[in-house]
């Protein structure tokens, strides 16, 4: 976006248009004709197609006037405002350093935290625009500086408490990537830089990538760090992004936290992987309660020292439900009241649903949810849950439950 539009979309005419016209269709509104000389439609589509992600993803930037937005790409990546304000609980110091700073919403958090916070970007656009909003959101703390990553390390004289990094998952072509190695920047080659550098690193990466193969790449045999903590995160039991939080003194052992952050907590649970290995299991049928961990548990691998932990039993090994006689207490995930367990047939299930509306979920079985519902009449709602499950004895079952 030429700095002249950048300045143009300021308008208070252009921002009142693009608030007016903020839920009409984008393809509709592109064969229009601008009505400001100067700005093509496709810059004012950009800004509404922005916007109306930002209402949900960042609700309190969409409603402060004044801000700009980038492309949504640069959207997609960004972290959201609840994801970003629970970070600054990870770290502390004095001085960070975010080397991808991006659209600027971990940079506005992180300054909540720090005394200094210095946002580095290569891409001139998306610093000219977190610039501006930062001055606008009164984010004075933070130091905005237009580079290449590795090359402004290599300038900086004082050292860092901490360096955030936030690679970018997309190749040269637009391809997604899930290697750390194969991001923007490729972070592993870092690691001999940042050590002068910093104590501290804190690494954001899909929650498609490879746990195991990022630690390994973190923790190569030439190089100080390790790996400290691996934290998924999860929003609204949906995984958002893998954390791992590095340091140069010795730690023993990497700690695991998966982290699920609802409306009203953060369900949090740790481990160590010691503990899910020597972890002992015990199965059974379906009890008074069954519980389904969340997302961020089950990418975290906590399969059997959560069963531990909360005293339960498991409904098969490859079927990560957990069984208990009583209700088990700030567990990470559902619980539900078992109601029945029955063949899964469709006469059998639809005498428990006299409305044929239930939610269905599908755990080690060998159909899907879109066939199941095929073959059964059953719509989307209620009150009801069923479960479609592979049980310890093999048996192919329907737990039907409500939430309790």
């Amino acid at each position: 976006m030429p700095m002249k539009i950048f300045q143009k979309l300021l308008d208070n005419e252009v921002q009142t248009f693009i608030q007016k016209h903020l839920y009409e269709d984008a393809g509709r509104l592109l064969l229009k004709k601008s009505p400001f000389p100067g700005i093509e439609m496709r810059y004012l589509v950009g800004q509404i197609q922005a916007k109306r992600k930002a209402q949900t993803k960042f609700p309190s930037w969409f409603a402060t006037a004044g801000l700009i937005f980038p492309s949504l790409l640069n959207l997609e990546q960004s972290s959201s405002e609840e994801t970003a304000h629970f970070k600054t609980s990870l770290i502390q110091g004095k001085r960070l350093a975010d080397l991808t700073g991006g659209f600027g919403i971990d940079c506005a958090y992180w300054s909540d935290a720090f005394d200094q916070v210095d946002y580095i970007e290569q891409n001139e656009e998306l610093a000219e625009i977190a610039a501006h909003n930062f001055q606008v959101l009164g984010k004075h703390n933070i130091r905005v500086h237009t580079a290449d990553a590795r090359q402004w390390l290599q300038n900086l004289q004082a050292p860092l408490d901490v360096v955030y990094i936030d690679p970018a998952r997309r190749d040269v072509g637009g391809n997604k990537v899930f290697r750390l190695g194969d991001c923007e920047p490729d972070v592993p080659a870092m690691l001999s830089l940042l050590a002068k550098k910093t104590q501290q690193i804190l690494i954001k990466t899909s929650p498609m990538l490879d746990i195991s193969a990022a630690i390994a790449d973190l923790t190569k045999k030439d190089l100080a760090w390790q790996v400290a903590e691996v934290i998924v995160l999860a929003l609204r039991n949906e995984c958002k992004e893998t954390l791992y939080r590095l340091v140069q003194t010795p730690i023993g052992e990497t700690r695991f936290s998966a982290v699920n952050l609802t409306e009203h907590q953060a369900q949090k649970f740790s481990f160590f992987l010691s503990q899910e290995k020597s972890a002992t299991v015990d199965y059974s049928l379906p009890q008074a309660f069954f519980c389904e961990p969340n997302a961020a548990l089950l990418k975290a691998g906590a399969f059997k020292a959560v069963a531990a932990h909360f005293h339960l039993r498991k409904l098969h090994p490859h079927t990560h439900l957990y069984t208990s006689i009583q209700r088990p207490d700030n567990f990470p995930g559902r619980v539900f009241r078992l109601k029945a367990v029955c063949k899964a047939d469709r006469k059998a299930i639809l005498a428990h649903l006299p409305q044929a509306k239930a939610h269905l979920v599908v755990r080690n079985f060998p159909v899907s949810v879109a066939e199941l519902r095929k073959r059964w009449g059953i719509a989307e709602g209620g009150e009801t849950y069923l479960f479609a499950v592979t049980l310890a004895n093999g048996q192919k079952a329907v737990l039907i439950g409500e939430k309790d």
